[in-house]
């Protein structure tokens, strides 16, 4: 459920990266709201990163093929 909620919340670019996370959370973290938001604050960091590198390698291409 958890995984579920994180590919909603952040697509599913980062569906690898979310199933690693979450199932490390489970095994080495107590289930608390603090814990949580740690959780939701790392995946999202990550998600912003992948989006970033996505948007940067989309004008390169873009530029790639404009030059051609």
């Amino acid at each position: 459920m958890l995984i579920h909620k994180f590919k909603l919340k952040y697509g599913n670019k980062a569906e690898q990266y979310i199933n690693n996370e979450v199932g490390k959370f489970l095994s080495n973290n107590r289930l608390t709201e603090e814990n949580l938001k740690k959780l939701d604050d790392k995946i999202g960091r990550e998600a912003e990163l992948r989006e970033k590198k996505g948007e940067v390698l989309d004008d390169h291409l873009s530029q790639k093929s404009g030059a051609s």
